[in-house]
């Protein structure tokens, strides 16, 4: 009993020595955390005012000169990794796709002119390079080495910077303080997505100013890590004063690596008269530091095999060998596969930009015209800053509907600063029905259906336009012209075995009205009226078609954009079998573009008789765009997810009393697609998708 109590004695005494001594640490513990945990506040106190004075650094200079110009010399250093024929297909690397050489080098000095914050010019002055023919290598990574931090997007609309204060809710940002008056400051998104980047920024704390940054990131398959020193004080503190860049391309076993330096601000070296641009004295006397020996050796290797094809050429060996090489190869080759750009002209005043001839990258496909192929030739030429010349070739094939279309606008620019022009627009390819015409050619068959004849109401419709435009002022503009159009039935054969009519003609002058209530960056309304004028031109058409729109855009931060557009249209005299119905406002898209391509409000699944039948229209679009909407925030998918789209259109015609469309649709790096799902008098209608190629757009 004793030895009992004792160890019942000893362990109650254990028990309440482990209380006291839990109870002192709680105490001891306690005395600080006040003073603790306010210097954790303070802490995070002074993080958060240091970082609002980093986004708020630029707002110090709006009085500032907008323009600056800064001249830049630039090298670049690309290695081959690894390849294979798919980089044929890649816009600027053809070049690199064969051969045995690996690795190259490239220099540039350049005038370059910034425009608040953003390269608006960027004139080359001096050139070196070890490749052929100085041909240009993955021009976009250029965007790389200037990048407007202070600006929503850091390399010309994409990439949502982390210096940017509305952009703020995609990251998440903490500070280390230094003794020297610095501070680092670290961000990261909240998630990993392609439109943000990761990295740390040294600042000035007294005034926030950035005075270096290194981040990283991925964007249209290139993995960059991007290291800037800004510019000391002024507004170059809101402009790089060097840069460098490490790139990695990789796609489907093929790898190139690019290491890229700026240096902005370089002296003036160059004479009042420059006879050779590739001269490597005066390239010596720009560049800022010394070559490596592997960067002297590529030259080195370059020149010797230029005097080695001019001693062949000399001694006319290898001809054969010389044609397939350098034509069909090296030029042909390249210019089927990538698109071909260039420069003409005095001044190099004019431009043209033809895109591939057989790049599968180039593809779209859609429910209503399965697989379309399009072709698109663009040029101009500036005769003056106030005058220029512009034409564009659009050509396009739909597998499924078996249709080729053409379309070719050429403009006269007279008055950029008011908008003054004039245009001439042919086209071809386009359908349009007419189920009057094709009623008729039943009556006279004495037959109730077509029986398997599904085209008979489908004509071919061939117009030519001609239009001028003027801005009145920031408020009104006005056009007019006239257009004529040829309509023929696809079926010809039934038309000519029942003697109706198989081709009709329409002549109409237009005017449209455009008014702006709030200026350039408002909403838009416009007003259109078209008078068909019966025997001009052997025109059988006479009637009166008027159409309404309003459509706004509205920009938000970081890359958001709310698209509006409402509208309506009629004809104010009866519609005989003469009068093809055929509105401005609510057509057919016969070449889409891209995702990039101007917004129009389209009908995705509308059956596209419907826009040619009825007598009026009432039609409403929206469209809501985000980088980081809904899909772009889950775990791994949503990293390759650039941008994300919410459709909802509404439709109302003499026959068709509601219509309404409904889709969802994102772009990554490779491709676009979009879902849509259609009703049709409130009941279901029918699904369908939109797939298009984006690869190398931004290329």
């Amino acid at each position: 009993m004793f030895f009992r109590s004792f160890i019942r004695n000893f362990v109650e005494m254990k028990i309440r020595l482990g209380y006291h001594i839990i109870i002192f640490f709680v105490l001891l513990t306690m005395a600080p955390s006040k003073g603790w945990a306010q210097d954790r506040h303070e802490n995070r106190q002074k993080e958060r005012e240091m970082i609002i004075r980093m986004f708020h650094y630029c707002d110090s200079f709006h009085l500032q000169p907008d323009s600056i110009t800064s001249n830049v010399y630039e090298r670049h250093h690309y290695s081959v990794l690894k390849r294979n024929p798919l980089l044929m297909c890649v816009p600027t690397l053809y070049h690199l796709s064969y051969g045995k050489d690996r690795e190259f080098v490239t220099e540039n000095y350049s005038t370059v002119t910034f425009y608040k914050g953003k390269v608006v010019s960027d004139t080359r002055q001096l050139e070196q390079s070890s490749m052929k023919r100085y041909r240009k290598t993955m021009p976009n990574l250029l965007t790389y080495l200037m990048p407007n931090i202070y600006n929503e997007t850091m390399f010309r609309g994409n990439v949502l910077s982390p210096f940017y204060y509305p952009n703020r809710f995609f990251y998440k940002y903490s500070a280390v303080f230094y003794p020297d008056g610095t501070a680092s400051i670290r961000f990261r998104p909240r998630t990993f997505n392609t439109q943000t980047v990761r990295g740390t920024a040294i600042v000035d704390y007294a005034t926030g100013r950035v005075i270096s940054t290194h981040f990283e990131g991925e964007y249209d398959m290139i993995n960059f890590i991007v290291d800037v020193r800004m510019g000391d004080e002024g507004c170059a503190s809101l402009l790089p004063a060097k840069s460098s860049l490490n790139a990695r391309f990789s796609l489907l076993g093929n790898r190139i690596i690019a290491n890229h330096q700026a240096h902005f601000n370089r002296p003036s070296i160059l004479p009042d008269t420059l006879f050779d641009n590739h001269d490597p004295v005066l390239m010596s006397l720009a560049r800022p530091d010394s070559l490596s020996a592997q960067e002297k050796e590529l030259y080195a290797k370059r020149e010797e095999s230029r005097q080695q094809q001019n001693r062949e050429q000399e001694q006319e060996t290898s001809s054969k060998h010389n044609f397939v090489k350098e034509v069909l190869w090296d030029k042909i080759g390249d210019h089927i596969l990538n698109r071909t750009k260039g420069n003409f002209g005095i001044d190099d005043r004019g431009w043209y930009r033809i895109s591939p001839l057989l790049n599968p990258l180039y593809l779209e496909y859609s429910n209503r015209r399965g697989l379309t192929y399009r072709f698109d030739i663009r040029g101009a030429y500036d005769f003056t800053d106030n005058q220029e010349l512009y034409t564009r070739i659009k050509l396009g094939y739909a597998f499924k509907l078996k249709q080729f279309y053409v379309n070719m606008p050429v403009e006269y620019t007279f008055d950029k600063k008011h908008g003054g022009l004039v245009k001439l627009e042919f086209g071809f390819g386009q359908r349009i029905s007419n189920s009057l015409v094709a009623q008729h050619v039943l009556d006279v068959m004495n037959l109730e259906e077509w029986q398997g004849k599904e085209d008979i109401d489908d004509f071919r419709n061939s117009n030519i336009d001609i239009t001028g435009h003027y801005d009145i002022s920031d408020y009104w503009s006005v056009e007019a012209g006239a257009s004529f159009h040829r309509r023929t039935a696809v079926n010809r054969d039934i038309y000519k075995e029942v003697g109706v009519r198989a081709s009709y003609r329409s002549f109409a002058p237009n005017i449209e009205l455009q008014y702006r209530p709030l200026g350039w960056a408002g909403p838009v309304i416009t007003a259109d009226y078209e008078r068909g004028i019966k025997g001009v031109m052997h025109s059988e058409n006479n009637y009166e078609r008027w159409e309404f729109d309003v459509s706004y855009i509205l920009d938000m931060p970081s890359l958001r954009f709310l698209s509006l557009r409402a509208g309506g249209g009629f004809y104010s005299t009866s519609v005989d079998k003469y009068n093809f119905v055929d509105y401005i406002n609510f057509r057919e898209n016969n070449l889409p573009g891209g995702w990039n391509d101007e917004w129009s409000g389209e009908f995705e699944l509308l059956n596209r008789k419907w826009y040619n039948s009825s007598s009026y229209y009432l039609r409403a679009n929206a469209t809501y765009e985000s980088p980081l909407l809904a899909v772009s925030w889950l775990p791994f998918i949503g990293h390759f997810i650039e941008k994300e789209r919410v459709y909802l259109g509404v439709l109302k015609t003499e026959n068709l009393k509601h219509y309404e469309e409904i889709g969802y649709g994102f772009t990554n790096r490779i491709f676009s697609f979009g879902f849509f799902t259609a009703f049709s008098e409130g009941k279901y209608d029918s699904i369908g998708m939109r797939f298009g190629f984006e690869l190398f757009s931004h290329w």
